[in-house]
């Protein structure tokens, strides 16, 4: 074949026989297959793929360099020039150099489609309105810096964390939570009736602090932990559970019968402490898990258990009552204590 007097001005000097080229060899597969020492002089490849296949005792080829056969063996000639790394955008395979196209994650170069889709944001875009007083939509310009800038009461713009004023009255959905409310407003809020005194919804202004009273017998207002007079009657639909009730009051709730001698119910009112007294021969009361003498004949729907045990059990009480009964399991029968002594009841 024929070469360019270019292309023969790249062949080395000391290669002095002429030159047969056979294509491009791929140096990782060693494809075509070349053998050391084996060849036709003048034979020569060029590198495709960079490898390792050793020739002769060459074996580091790069794409570009050359394999020729000099007659017994192959020679490198090294037409390679290495490029190692490259640095994004600039992408490298199999030893060319490229640019991709750019994307949301990489840089790149700028496709005409996209060139064209970012001049047409460019002309949407209009800041001529925008300087350093805020514009209708409450937007600033500063320099180079486009800011969005608190609302006062002259302009618009967003809510910050700080203190501000607001032009107009404002409606809200949900819930206002504030800590620190003055006594004088302009706007739907009105807190002029606030001060020191409890208004007719129990609500007093002191200094910035808006609170809502505890009740009491002259003014409205919460239901304190603390003690409380209430003006007026009040119903409760639940049950009342108090730790602590005096022995005089008024309203619907009655304790005057109350004191150290239980009522007709059965309690009494020691000190502060509401009780319901155990009952007696004398005084109506509960029935408690002690030794207990009713007044007047009670009647058991359900019958009475007397105390049951072994005999052994039963001789082991200490001082029994007279008539005090007694079922002893080791006999089977119901026993009496008559006369300082048990007996036993046999027709039963």
């Amino acid at each position: 074949m024929g070469f360019t007097t270019p292309f023969i001005n790249l062949i080395p000097p000391r290669i002095q026989f002429p030159l047969n080229y056979k294509g491009s060899w791929n140096a990782s597969t060693n494809t075509p297959t070349l053998v050391s020492s084996v060849g036709t002089k003048g034979d020569f490849y060029i590198v495709s793929v960079a490898g390792s296949t050793n020739l002769n005792g060459v074996s580091t080829w790069n794409i570009g360099d050359w394999v020729v056969f000099n007659g017994s063996a192959w020679q490198k000639v090294d037409n390679s020039q290495n490029v190692v790394t490259v640095t994004a955008p600039l992408a490298l395979n199999s030893g060319v150099l490229s640019i991709p196209v750019a994307t949301t994650l990489a840089n790149g170069y700028l496709s005409s489609i996209d060139w064209t889709t970012f001049n047409n944001k460019q002309i949407g875009l209009n800041i001529l309105a925008v300087g350093a007083t805020p514009n209708v939509a409450g937007m600033t310009l500063s320099g180079p810096n486009f800011n969005l800038e608190a609302a006062t009461a002259s302009f618009p713009g967003v809510v910050t964390t700080g203190t501000q004023t607001f032009a107009g009255n404002k409606t809200f959905s949900g819930t206002i939570s504030a800590s620190n409310l003055s006594n004088t407003n302009t706007g739907n809020v009105s807190l002029l009736s606030f001060g020191v005194t409890p208004n007719p919804a129990g609500l007093s202004l002191i200094g910035q602090q808006l609170n809502l009273e505890a009740a009491d017998a002259t003014n409205p207002g919460g239901v304190s932990t603390g003690t409380q007079t209430f003006a007026g009657n009040k119903t409760f639909s639940g049950t009342i559970s108090a730790s602590n009730l005096s022995n005089t009051n008024t309203g619907n709730v009655s304790l005057l019968s109350f004191g150290v001698t239980p009522n007709p119910a059965g309690l009494s009112l020691i000190g502060q402490q509401l009780n319901l007294e155990a009952a007696d021969a004398t005084n109506p009361g509960g029935v408690s898990t002690g030794t207990q003498t009713f007044a007047g004949n009670k009647t058991f729907l359900n019958g009475i258990i007397p105390q049951l045990g072994t005999t052994t059990q039963k001789n082991a009480i200490s001082s029994p009552s007279q008539f005090q009964l007694f079922g002893d399991t080791t006999l089977g029968k119901l026993c009496v204590y008559i006369s300082a002594a048990w007996q036993t009841i046999t027709s039963v």
